[in-house]
């Protein structure tokens, strides 16, 4: 019993003579780097040699969204994947909808959207990102073809306070061979504004405008407010509201994203 008694005190004054503040696995007295953060790999002096967060992440998102103006509603399933390198995001994005009026009904595929961009800051608290996608006809009619879309989006933060530009626009491959319907390359601007009202909930209102793809229509005008809540370190969601401006009506489109992050 009393050598059990020894051989704990020992062992109880071992550990309080080793020092290891921050805890990197390297005794203080030895440790020629003081204070490394836990996501640091070091060396036998404790200095970093390796950072043990990975650059690559991922996120899924699943959406619903309800449309309706004065002669038909459409519900749209989405699904998107994005991964992220450094700088680079990747995204793969497609939807399943279901229309009615009171005549008729259907429902199917979408477009499905493979998009990429390169985020960077020119200059203090200005972000830039450049992208470009392709859009492949997984909606199902005779004319749809393959598109190609490009993008510019900026955003100045100033406090809680962002202020957003973006430009885009798409090639569009549509073709009818019966020269019934003529389609027309696209250019869509898009200026607004946001507030950060915590670290995790962000809303935004934003005005957008694009060219109709087809010819002697109408640009379609829209205004949108977005709200953005980051949940937890994995989870978030997103909830959007647009009212749409047509050639002789209006759209109102409502419309919540839940994504996991990894």
């Amino acid at each position: 019993m009393h050598k059990f008694i020894i051989y704990f005190l020992l062992f109880s004054s071992s550990l309080m003579a080793y020092i290891d503040s921050d805890m990197d696995g390297v005794e203080d007295k030895n440790d020629k780097c003081a204070n490394t953060p836990l996501t640091e790999l070091v060396d036998l002096s404790g200095c970093s040699i390796k950072n043990l967060i990975s650059p690559h992440h991922f996120d899924i998102l699943l959406g619903e969204s309800y449309s309706k103006d004065n002669i038909s509603t459409l519900n749209l399933s989405s699904l998107t994947l994005d991964y992220y390198y450094k700088a680079w995001s990747f995204q793969l994005s497609s939807s399943f909808y279901k229309s009615s009026s009171d005549t008729q009904s259907s429902r199917g595929m979408n477009d499905t959207y493979l998009n990429f961009s390169y985020l960077f800051t020119p200059f203090e608290n200005f972000y830039l990102s450049m992208g470009g996608g392709v859009v492949f006809p997984t909606y199902t009619t005779a004319d749809n073809k393959i598109d190609y879309t490009s993008s510019l989006y900026g955003k100045y933060k100033l406090d809680k306070f962002s202020f957003i530009i973006g430009l885009g626009y798409g090639k569009i491959g549509d073709n009818n061979k019966d020269n019934i319907i003529s389609y027309n390359n696209t250019l869509s601007y898009t200026i607004g504004s946001g507030y950060n009202w915590s670290s995790n909930l962000y809303s935004s209102l934003s005005y957008s405008n694009i060219n109709s793809i087809f010819k002697d229509s109408k640009d379609l005008e829209s205004v949108s407010l977005y709200t953005y809540y980051n949940i937890n370190n994995h989870w978030f969601s997103n909830i959007n509201y647009q009212y749409g401006f047509l050639s002789n009506d209006s759209r109102q489109t409502i419309g919540a994203n839940l994504g996991y992050f990894w």
